[in-house]
């Protein structure tokens, strides 16, 4: 029981992000359109100056930021660095760091927890998870994520990309209840400030009751995502903002 809920806790924070990213891009076109439409109807006039640029040499110079070739980090010892996005974390000591197999596999058995009919195979190809660490005494768990803007729909929103995040992630998780909190927080790691919310996710028939918390920033053309679980602590990512090296 113990371990199907960590895996399962540990796979949200993988697969989350991955399924609201480029598995169709005609899917993703249409829930942020349908998100777009509704935030419009609450404040038109906020969307409108998110959406359109009155400069066209701005938005050239964006094109060109969302072709950046992405890097992947680098595990030094217990040291996550990743200097595409000038980010550093050192992995506390009693944590595992996962290998991408590791990830691949834990995912696949979350998602069958869950009651997805997603394919982990997909979800790993849609994102990149660089980097994962467990705690398996405490069910704790830190994963970094990057997805391709260029894939996005043209002149998203952090709003719109959060909200389809959320959609996404009932659709991968249908047996599980998720109640989201703490939107519209923000917090800086590394020098990137990052939106934040989180969720508490409970499955039932497992008996599971997890926290997780998420930061986001689009750094170089690329979103991050910042994904940590709770596990069976108290504990939240405040908890861990010194393990971030500047």
């Amino acid at each position: 029981m113990k371990k199907i809920s960590l895996l399962l806790a540990f796979m949200l924070t993988m697969c989350s992000f991955a399924a609201c990213g480029d598995k169709d891009d005609n899917d993703d076109e249409e829930k942020l359109s349908s998100v777009s439409d509704n935030e419009k109807d609450k404040d038109d006039d906020d969307n409108d100056e998110k959406k359109l640029s009155s400069n066209p040499d701005k938005d050239k110079d964006d094109d060109d930021e969302k072709s950046g070739e992405f890097e992947r980090g680098t595990v030094e010892g217990n040291v996550y660095t990743n200097e595409f996005c000038g980010l550093t974390f050192e992995t506390p000591d009693d944590w595992t760091i996962y290998s991408d197999e590791q990830i691949k596999e834990t995912m696949g058995v979350g998602l069958e927890a869950g009651g997805s009919s997603l394919d982990a195979d997909k979800l790993v190809e849609s994102a990149v998870c660089d980097f994962a660490a467990v705690n398996q005494g405490t069910g704790e768990s830190i994963a970094f994520t990057f997805e391709n803007v260029s894939k996005f729909p043209e002149n998203y929103t952090m709003d719109q990309y959060i909200s389809a995040f959320k959609l996404s992630t009932k659709a991968a998780m249908p047996n599980a209840d998720i109640d989201w909190h703490m939107d519209g927080e923000k917090a800086e790691l590394c020098g990137i400030e990052f939106d934040t919310f989180g969720s508490d996710v409970k499955i039932e028939e497992y008996g599971l009751d997890i926290t997780q918390e998420y930061c986001l920033a689009e750094v170089n053309g690329y979103m991050l995502s910042i994904a940590y679980t709770s596990g069976y602590t108290s504990k939240s990512m405040n908890d861990y903002t010194d393990c971030f090296k500047d």
